[in-house]
């Protein structure tokens, strides 16, 4: 029997998601699932959303206080934390994560980063599968993950309800998930790819969001690109 979840998901309490919780919970608990690790853009707000869904229901389902932050060296996942982090200093953020009891999650490592084998040093696990990512970039993380023995996951990285499902994982239904992650028990069950429409349509949501009517015209752009090349509902390659 297996302990079956989901890391790196957003809500629409990030800027580029309308993924509501409820509907977290709902395909959640539809494909019973046991844990999810929300981790929205700067706020651990979709988590806590999340979290009293799942109080309520009187769910068996957890659901770790984490966030996707923008650090001076890129995005990091914080998770298992138990406030809001706030300095974004990379070197800052990695102890205040450590001092709250967190860990640290190394998303899309060749997406978005530098100083790249510094934070894959001081990072706790590494995505080596982004279901957003092509598959030479999912490669090289692999390696990287190799090469500082890190603990490997696979991130459905959603944004949208059809992604949701892209990377599901799974561990030994009486370990702890913290101490599982960190003590590579976990298993890879499904790795599927996004396509470049639902990266579009997200920066879309972000656009609009945003109010920011340059990004709206890039993706326009972007689309016209994929569609000319009969590529856009093609998953990453």
């Amino acid at each position: 029997m297996y302990y079956r979840g989901i890391i790196h998901v957003h809500s629409c309490f990030s800027y580029d998601s309308v993924m509501k919780p409820e509907m977290i919970v709902r395909i959640a608990e539809k494909n019973r699932l046991n844990f999810i690790i929300v981790t929205d853009h700067e706020t651990t707000k979709g988590a806590v959303a999340v979290q009293k869904i799942v109080r309520k229901r009187n769910l068996n389902m957890q659901v770790p206080l984490a966030a996707e932050y923008k650090t001076s060296y890129g995005d990091m996942i914080a998770a298992f934390i138990t406030n809001e982090i706030t300095d974004m200093d990379f070197g800052n953020f990695c102890k205040e994560v450590r001092e709250q009891g967190g860990i640290l999650l190394f998303p899309h490592p060749l997406i978005g980063h530098r100083e790249i084998d510094y934070v894959a040093e001081n990072s706790d696990l590494i995505e080596t599968f982004n279901s957003r990512t092509d598959k030479e970039a999912n490669r090289k993380a692999y390696n990287l993950a190799q090469k500082y023995h890190k603990p490997m996951y696979a991130g459905s990285d959603s944004h949208l309800k059809g992604e949701f499902l892209n990377a599901v994982l799974s561990i030994k239904s009486n370990e702890d998930l913290k101490n599982a992650l960190l003590n590579f028990k976990i298993n890879i069950e499904r790795n599927n790819s996004s396509t470049p429409y639902n990266v579009i349509k997200s920066q879309y949501i972000k656009a609009i969001k945003m109010k920011n009517p340059w990004l709206f015209a890039s993706q326009t752009k972007k689309l016209m690109a994929h569609v000319y090349n009969r590529n856009l509902l093609r998953p990453f390659q």
